[in-house]
């Protein structure tokens, strides 16, 4: 799951699914990746990631999938009882593009650039809103949190109001507005493996 989430991460980013703001469409993720090169562990995650993707990509003609992998998704709403607090149709919306762009059936598909034609099919696997939480209760894979720290908001302190195990799920945060470092991204996030030792791995969108 960790190594499919790279792939998540870029559609995710260049579709900008959960933003409202069709005038920023700046990824922040770069700025992450700088500081995750300094960190010689997470730079050792990042180069077996590029090195599991290549062997991926020429594997290609020979790979056959059998099964399809279900990979669960939280999206985590941050909100103070404003429009930020997006619907559970808003959610639903997102996700069915996304597992459209990855099945093939997207609208766009025609405009994908010559050198990625011949990789384009079905990966074998679904992303879904997460069914069970943490603790074994039912959910509908969306937890509304409301707090004050929606707006200018920082990634830890947020991560600090819900977090779900990121070996098991994928945590998507939705938020009003990033702090100032951030504040002209419309989404970030971060490559497997180089995420908080804390909180693991994340993607963040604003409203």
């Amino acid at each position: 799951m960790k190594k499919l989430f790279c792939l998540l991460v870029i559609i995710l980013l260049n579709n900008i699914l959960f933003s409202q703001n069709e005038t920023i469409l700046r990824s922040g993720t770069p700025m992450l990746m700088e500081e995750a090169l300094k960190d010689s562990e997470k730079m050792l995650v990042l180069a077996q990631l590029e090195a599991f993707t290549q062997e991926f990509i020429a594997n290609k003609q020979s790979r056959s999938i059998e099964a399809t992998y279900i990979i669960p998704l939280v999206v985590h709403v941050i909100h103070n009882y404003d429009n930020e607090n997006i619907s559970y149709e808003q959610v639903d919306n997102a996700l069915n593009r996304l597992n459209e762009d990855f099945q093939g059936l997207n609208d766009d598909l025609t405009t994908v650039i010559d050198v990625f034609t011949d990789i384009i099919g079905s990966p074998g696997f679904q992303f879904r809103l997460a069914t069970k939480d943490p603790d074994g209760n039912c959910t509908y894979g969306v937890n509304r949190v409301a707090s004050p720290m929606t707006s200018n908001a920082n990634s830890l302190e947020i991560m600090s109001l819900a977090n779900w195990d990121d070996q098991k799920y994928i945590n998507i945060y939705i938020v009003r507005s990033f702090q100032e470092s951030q504040s002209s991204a419309a989404a970030f996030a971060v490559n497997p493996g180089s995420g908080s030792e804390e909180y693991g791995d994340y993607i963040f969108f604003r409203y």
